[in-house]
């Protein structure tokens, strides 16, 4: 992993850190909604971190700052494999090799150079 990720990932946790324990003290805008519109105490969907807490931690602080890392951590995997993913489907090698081996592309890349130079 170069030095560029690993900066970007370990910022990303200093903040999550630092940011989990702020963000916390006010309601998100889902939890702000349900509170108006009455409907307490009912999760809307079941959540990995309900409360950004992490059960079997004690200290609220601490569950919420591995909470926040955890958020991250997920994060980044998951970018990590759609980036992956993508990359594998338009390598650079692939693309030269299927131009190279159809001959008619490159008959056709030919025409246009003389075309272009036509109109030059």
């Amino acid at each position: 992993m170069s030095r560029l990720k690993l900066s970007g990932l370990g910022l990303a946790l200093l903040f999550a850190a630092l940011g989990a324990t702020i963000a916390s003290r006010h309601p998100d805008t889902l939890e702000r909604f349900l509170d108006d519109e009455g409907i307490v105490g009912e999760e809307p969907a079941p959540a990995p971190f309900p409360g950004y807490t992490i059960e079997g931690v004690e200290s609220e602080r601490w569950s919420k700052i591995l909470s926040g890392a955890a958020g991250v951590l997920a994060t980044f995997g998951v970018l990590t494999l759609l980036v992956g993913l993508a990359r594998r489907g338009s390598s650079p090698a692939k693309e030269a090799a299927g131009s190279q081996g159809s001959g008619s592309q490159g008959a056709d890349s030919q025409g246009a150079e003389e075309t272009n130079d036509r109109a030059s």
